[in-house]
């Protein structure tokens, strides 16, 4: 979760601004606090001094009518217990219970802090209740005086600081989001530039930096797209560069008398119009920046249009399809280059006597069409390196001629269609895995 948290910009500064906010406050608390402590502590002697004074004005028992008028008028609740015993000896007009009185500060300290005579000793603490309580010592009685708090009304002051909290942090959080949009919207249009998007472009919406950035990003995006599109003439140039000489050349080896050459030279003019094909392919190909032509393709139809164009001589095909009724949106021409290049894989490179399995079903609410064949074991080096433009595996069944383009080819068409391909081998077998989204499925 912390990975998760930390891995966004807004919360990364909103957890920033929060800390250094209650640093801060921390900070001017304390500071304040420290600054006005003395002011807070002479204002607490003065307190005491008065609460002396009035006690010593006090003449009880005998005029107990003089402690309920100042009592009234200064709306205190006194209650006298005596030293010894600890006894209530009078209170007006409510009983102040001692229990649990704990001592804050005391006249001891506070006179011998500020140079104040305080003549009585005077105590500030709290019981175990939690009201605030007044102690004076007279002769051998204790005098508890409470002033009556109406608690409810207190914590109502809390409420206007919460409500300017709760609006300050909407406030941050606006200000935050407000100018960190541009960062949203570039992070989008990479999103976008991934999936091969060289149109849009990101909106300047204001006039700072990340402006200065955002035009950066449209630039570097124009460039890509120019870039791309002057390699994309290149490679038809020289194509057809290399297409005219080659046609000509066939054309002279067919007219000139037969040799016993001729089939072999014209074969490998065959062989290198293929290569120039299929390297113009892979690079039309490669995603994101590849054109498809989505149709709805039945699945059962898609497989059997690929078998069609390998040359399986002998070959057995043992088809099995679980979803027969199953749609495909796909580029079909693509995607049956893709099947066909596999299949015929699997002629050229496996055992002649072993049939190739072709099995197509549900897997984790995608379309997977595994195709299986018996052959020679592939080493795990060797597995890594297959889908590698212009590999060629030095363990081969038979000698069977190409340029290792057919398998990076493969690849290309299904990871350009959001697919993925895998190879499996044990021992002499060999699947491959081709998983296609459900997304762009449905149901005929």
């Amino acid at each position: 979760m912390y990975k998760r948290f930390t891995s966004y910009l807004y919360y990364k500064i909103a957890l920033l601004v929060m800390i250094f906010s209650i640093a801060l406050i921390a900070l001017i608390f304390f500071v304040v606090d420290y600054y006005y402590t003395d002011q807070d502590t002479i204002l607490d002697a003065h307190e005491m001094y008065f609460y002396s004074q009035l006690i010593d004005t006090w003449q009880f028992p005998r005029d107990t009518t003089k402690i309920k008028s100042d009592a009234e008028n200064l709306q205190y609740h006194i209650s006298i217990y005596d030293e010894q015993n600890k006894s209530l000896v009078w209170s007006y007009p409510e009983i102040v219970t001692p229990e649990g009185y704990i001592i804050f500060t005391d006249s001891n300290d506070l006179s011998t802090i500020h140079n104040i005579h305080i003549p009585l000793y005077v105590s500030f603490g709290e019981n175990i209740y939690g009201d605030n309580l007044t102690s004076i010592k007279k002769n051998d009685l204790y005098y508890f005086l409470l002033i009556p708090q109406n608690y409810t009304s207190e914590y109502i002051n809390y409420i206007p600081p919460f409500v300017l909290v709760l609006l300050f942090i909407y406030g941050l959080n606006y200000f935050i989001q407000f100018n960190l949009q541009p960062i949203k919207l570039m992070k989008k249009r990479i999103y976008a530039l991934r999936k091969g998007n060289l149109i849009d472009e990101v909106p300047i919406i204001s006039n700072d930096e990340l402006a200065d950035l955002s035009r950066a990003m449209n630039k570097m995006i124009k460039d890509i797209k120019n870039l791309l599109g002057e390699k994309q003439q290149l490679l038809l140039d020289v194509s057809h560069e290399l297409r005219s000489p080659l046609a000509r050349m066939r054309l002279l080896i067919e007219m000139i008398p037969e040799h016993k050459n001729q089939k072999k030279l014209i074969g490998e003019i065959i062989f290198l119009e293929g290569m120039i094909s299929n390297l113009l392919l892979s690079d039309k190909l490669s995603i994101p920046y590849s054109n498809l032509e989505y149709e709805k393709v039945k699945i059962n139809h898609l497989i059997q249009k690929a078998l069609d164009v390998v040359n399986l001589g002998k070959k057995q095909v043992n088809i099995t399809n679980t979803i027969k009724n199953e749609y495909i949106n796909i580029d079909e021409t693509k995607m049956i280059i893709a099947i066909r290049n596999i299949i015929d894989n699997a002629v050229k490179y496996g055992a002649s006597l072993e049939p190739i399995t072709i099995i197509i079903n549900q897997y984790k609410n995608n379309i997977k069409i595994s195709i299986q064949s018996i052959g020679s074991p592939i080493s795990e080096s060797e597995k890594n390196n297959l889908f590698k433009p212009f590999y060629r595996s030095p363990n081969k069944m038979n000698n069977e001629s190409g340029f290792g383009l057919g398998l990076t080819i493969c690849k290309k068409i299904i990871e350009a269609h959001a697919g993925t391909i895998d190879l499996v081998t044990k021992n002499t077998k060999t699947c491959f895995n081709i998983v296609l989204p459900q997304s762009r499925a449905s149901k005929g």
